[in-house]
């Protein structure tokens, strides 16, 4: 899938650069990708670009955008903190029905931690060729795409993950409980030719690009599944869509954590 393709609207002026695919080699990684070919990021935005913040960005990343004229904005996200040290990513009682995250190449061992009640709009992780699984834990909620207004950009989608030649996963601890939602939209979905006609439902839970054509070895949660029916489509040679069904995904907690 061209990265020229994400609803970011920085990434617009890297879609060159990016849709080159100068992938590095598929292997289990640990922390954000690093070096020249580094496009590490971890950035929270809406749709029209008037909010947009990173939490972390790689130097060749911020580099290519300062080359571009783009002087990314590296701060503070109210209820959101990231540790590079243990390459986890902290919302505590984060308010953001109407924003997305976007990472991309943090490796293998990327973590979310929940605390409090949380909200999204989208919630997207991409592998580039890196490693980009992630493990959602902690003890308190996640809820995305509530609104049901994700954009066609993210298939429409609560969580997206971006396997991009890896064998990345999604994995939801039982301590938590993760809710996600898929909208309806009109138009053109990413990366196809042809225009869907009317509305298409979209994927609270969407994962493209994996090599394995089984869903539980790609999306493992570990709490109570409600909506939980996926759907595998091969195509694009070796590559699969992997989505759930159901209009809602639920991973509800079972079990009471630590962390």
């Amino acid at each position: 899938m061209k990265k020229s393709l994400r609803i970011c609207a920085f990434l617009t002026v890297l879609s060159l650069a990016l849709s080159s695919g100068f992938f590095m080699d598929a292997q289990a990684a640990k922390g954000p990708a690093k070096g020249d070919e580094s496009l590490a990021y971890i950035c929270f935005f809406n749709t029209t670009g008037t909010d947009q913040t990173y939490l972390y960005i790689s130097d060749h990343m911020k580099d290519i955008q300062t080359q571009q004229g783009v002087t990314p904005n590296v701060g503070k996200v109210k209820g959101a903190t990231y540790d590079e040290k243990t390459n986890t990513l902290t919302l505590d009682g984060y308010n953001g029905h109407a924003m997305y995250i976007s990472a991309n190449m943090m490796g293998d061992n990327f973590k979310i931690l929940l605390k409090g009640d949380n909200s999204v709009r989208n919630l997207a992780v991409y592998a580039d060729g890196y490693g980009g699984s992630v493990t959602i834990k902690g003890r308190g909620t996640l809820t995305c795409n509530k609104d049901k207004k994700a954009a066609a950009s993210v298939y429409g989608s609560g969580i997206l993950l971006g396997a991009e030649g890896t064998k990345a996963a999604i994995t939801i601890a039982d301590t938590c409980t993760v809710t996600s939602f898929g909208n309806s939209y009109t138009g053109y979905a990413p990366n196809e030719k042809r225009e869907y006609p009317g509305k298409m439902k979209g994927r609270p839970v969407y994962v493209y690009g994996d090599l394995s054509d089984k869903a539980e070895e790609v999306i493992k949660a570990g709490g109570k599944l409600t909506g939980a029916k996926y759907k595998t489509v091969a195509r694009e040679g070796e590559l699969y869509d992997i989505y759930s069904t159901a209009g809602r995904f639920v991973s509800k907690a079972v079990k009471k954590g630590k962390k």
